[in-house]
């Protein structure tokens, strides 16, 4: 596959991708392109390894909630039979263990989810893959640490937290299922070739781009008997290209978008990749990475303007990030700093997010370039 064809794409495709208006309200990451399962399950084990291990850990709103979010997730995606390369037809499989809670109220979600993709290999450089996924959430809370206005008493001027709540709480757990489906476009640089025509190594040029639709059977989730609350349908719109410059530099691109109405989300960011040992006969490959960019948000896409009449403003954050490479381990760092009304929440400062992967290799790595079988 020749990649300067895909440039250009890029480029329409990250227009395309940026101006979608979209709302979001399940668990996310700033690293979207780190937490595959949750972002597409067509994603599964798309990448250069045969499995991959994976654990995200996300900090928001230190202040104004008694325990802050903190959001964990570990994942582990594997390709069956990898290094078949005769087969047109493979297919991977991913579980992941999301674990979040916050508030006086430790609100909290538990969510265990599985995925399956199936990929067709077009050529050595182009598949497409189809995901379907399948996830059990159990949510619960508690009011222990919670004070009510009914706790007042205004002889004494204080509250008596002895005093029970009167509010219609049924439940204080809730547990349901919800199924995903998407697609994905995988396509990498060809092999490069010196003036001989000897293969002198893999390119490292890709692009990722696909469709994630989350909680098609909109499971109900509530508290209260008579609630008849159902979690509405998210949307997921990515394009992730990588140009390789030359032997040492990468140009790096992510756009994402989502949408659960009410609520939209959308990020942006492009940096570079910079490759230090790149000696052919290294094992110790390392590469760092640097890049900002910056989330865009609404609750309510129907009117421009918030519940007091001013304009609304959509712009929530800047995301510096950092990541490294050293043989087969990734880490990446990235913080929030927030800029829009949930400042006060973020303590003025935003919330750090860290990713840290382990990547395995079945297929032996044939010198002196490392083609990992297909790039399925």
């Amino acid at each position: 596959m020749n990649f300067k064809a895909i440039k250009p794409i890029s480029i329409v495709l990250m227009l395309i991708v940026s101006l979608v208006r979209v709302h979001s309200q399940d668990v996310h990451f700033s690293q979207f392109d780190r937490a595959n399962l949750i972002s597409n399950p067509a994603l599964t084990a798309v990448g250069e390894e045969d499995a991959r291990y994976s654990a995200q850990l996300k900090r928001q709103w230190k202040s104004g909630l008694g325990l802050p979010y903190f959001t964990k997730m570990v994942s582990y995606e594997h390709k069956v039979n990898p290094c078949d390369k005769k087969a047109k037809h493979k297919f991977s499989y991913g579980l992941n263990f999301i674990n979040d809670a916050a508030g006086d109220s430790r609100l909290q979600l538990n969510q265990l989810n599985s995925a399956l993709s199936y990929t067709y290999q077009f050529e050595d450089e182009i598949n497409v893959s189809f995901g379907l996924s399948g996830a059990f959430h159990n949510r619960a809370f508690r009011t222990d640490a919670l004070t009510w206005d009914e706790f007042w008493d205004d002889v004494s001027q204080s509250a008596n937290l002895s005093l029970n709540t009167t509010e219609p709480i049924n439940n204080f757990q809730v547990s349901y299922g919800s199924i995903g489906a998407g697609f994905n476009f995988h396509g990498k640089q060809s092999q490069l070739k010196d003036e001989n025509g000897v293969i002198t190594r893999q390119g490292r040029s890709t692009l990722d781009f696909g469709v994630g639709v989350h909680n098609i059977n909109r499971p109900k989730v509530a508290f209260m008997d008579n609630d008849e609350s159902k979690i509405n349908v998210r949307y997921s719109i990515y394009m992730i290209p990588v140009i390789e410059l030359n032997d040492a530099m990468d140009l790096k691109f992510k756009a994402f978008t989502q949408f659960q109405n009410p609520y939209f989300e959308a990020i942006l960011s492009g940096g570079m990749q910079f490759h230090i040992n790149r000696e052919k006969k290294k094992k110790d490959k390392l590469s760092v990475g640097f890049a900002t960019g910056f989330r865009l948000w609404s609750f309510n896409n129907n009117s421009v303007f918030d519940t007091s009449g001013a304009p609304k403003q959509i712009f929530d954050a800047i995301i510096p990030e950092i990541t490294t490479s050293y043989r087969d381990w990734e880490l990446g760092f990235s913080f929030d700093i927030t800029v829009s009304k949930f400042q006060a929440p973020n303590n003025s400062r935003g919330g750090p997010e860290l990713m840290i992967r382990r990547k395995i290799f079945k297929c032996y790595k044939v010198p002196p370039y490392k083609p990992n079988c297909k790039i399925y």
